[in-house]
C-alpha cells in the first residue's frame, strides 16, 4: 500500500480498511466524523516526511489514525460538532513536501 492510496476515501471505515487498523463498528459509529477531524490533525502534526519511505509515511498514517480512534473511543464522549464549512476532514497532501 501507498500513501497516495489514501486519496479519494472518503468514509472513516474505508481509511479503517486500507491502513489495516482494527476497529469496532458500533463503537466507530457515534465518533467517525470527529475520528477523521483528529486523524487529519493527527497527520498535519508529523513531521519527517521528507526523505521517508512510503512504507515509513503509511506506517506513521496507520499509527495516526490507531491513535485518533483510541483516543475517541476512551474518551467516551463525541467531540463538538463540526462546522459545515471546516474543509476536509483528512488532508494528506503532498506528504514528500512537508
Amino acid at each position: 500500500m501507498r500513501l497516495d492510496d489514501l486519496h479519494g476515501l472518503t468514509e472513516a471505515e474505508d481509511y479503517f480498511a486500507a491502513l489495516d487498523v482494527p476497529f469496532d463498528a458500533a463503537a466507530l459509529a457515534p465518533i467517525r466524523l470527529a475520528v477523521l477531524r483528529r486523524f487529519g490533525l493527527e497527520l498535519e502534526a508529523i513531521t519527517g516526511w521528507i526523505g521517508a519511505s512510503d512504507e515509513a509515511r503509511v506506517a506513521a498514517a496507520r499509527d495516526a489514525l490507531a491513535a485518533a480512534y483510541r483516543a475517541l473511543r476512551e474518551r467516551g464522549a463525541r467531540e463538538p460538532r463540526l462546522r459545515r464549512d471546516v474543509g476536509p476532514l483528512v488532508q494528506l497532501g503532498s506528504p514528500r513536501a512537508r
